[in-house]
C-alpha cells in the first residue's frame, strides 16, 4: 500500500495541496482490531508502520464498524471504544458498515425468500450513527461516513441520511431527532407518533 500511495500522495500534495488523499485501513484502530488481517507470527510492532509514513496531506480511513457494537446487536457497545482510545494516524476519519448489505440483520427481513441476504440494508441505525459521531468527536477524529447505497425513498435509509444533517450538525437529543426527521418523512401522520414513541423504527 505504501509503495504505491505514498509517492503519489507526495508528488500531487505539492500540485494540488487543498486535495484531499483518502486511504483505507480495513481496520479498527483498536488493538485487536489494528492487526485482525496479519498472522500473529508476522507483527512486529504495535503501532503499523503506515502511520509513520504517510505524509500529513493523508487522511486516513478506519472502520468504525467494529468498534461500536457486533453484527446482530442494535444499539451501541460502549466497551468496544473505551474513553481515551484514538487512532494512532493524525487525520482520521471512519467507516460505518451498519446499516448496508455488508453488516448483518437483526431483523427478520435481512433474507429474502430467494435467499438473498440483504443484511441490513434496509434498517435505520439512527442511534449507531448519534453514538459514533459523539465518540468520533470526543477522540478528535475528523469525519465518519456510512455507506449511501440505497436511494432515499427507502424511509429508514433516508432517515440514516437525514441523520448527518440534523443530529450531527447540532447537539439535538436523539428523540428530537427522531420527531424532527420521522415527522419530515411521514408529514406529522400518526405513523410518525408511534415510530418516535415505538422505540426503534421498522
Amino acid at each position: 500500500m505504501m509503495v504505491t500511495q505514498v509517492p503519489i500522495i507526495e508528488r500531487c500534495d505539492k500540485i494540488s495541496p487543498e486535495a484531499w488523499f483518502v486511504f483505507a485501513t480495513y481496520t479498527g484502530f483498536a488493538q485487536n482490531e489494528l492487526w485482525k488481517h496479519t498472522p500473529a507470527e508476522k507483527i512486529r510492532t504495535k503501532i503499523p508502520q503506515f502511520c509513520r509514513r504517510y505524509p500529513p496531506a493523508a487522511v486516513c480511513q478506519w472502520t468504525y464498524s467494529s468498534m461500536v457494537n457486533r453484527p446482530g446487536q442494535r444499539n451501541p457497545d460502549p466497551s468496544l471504544w473505551p474513553k481515551g482510545l484514538k487512532p494512532p494516524f493524525p487525520n482520521s476519519v471512519g467507516l460505518l458498515h451498519q446499516g448496508s448489505q455488508w453488516w448483518p440483520s437483526s431483523h427478520w427481513w435481512g433474507a429474502t425468500s430467494w435467499g438473498n441476504n440483504v443484511g441490513a440494508r434496509y434498517e435505520e441505525m439512527l442511534e449507531t450513527i448519534r453514538y459514533t459521531g459523539q465518540r468520533a468527536f470526543e477522540e478528535g477524529l475528523t469525519g465518519i461516513e456510512i455507506m449511501g447505497e440505497v436511494s432515499p425513498a427507502s424511509p429508514p435509509n433516508e432517515l440514516n441520511y437525514l441523520a448527518f444533517e440534523v443530529l450531527l450538525a447540532s447537539d439535538a437529543k436523539h428523540g428530537r431527532f427522531r420527531r424532527d426527521a420521522a415527522g419530515e418523512i411521514l408529514r406529522g401522520s400518526r405513523a410518525c407518533t408511534a415510530i418516535c414513541l415505538g422505540g426503534q423504527l421498522g
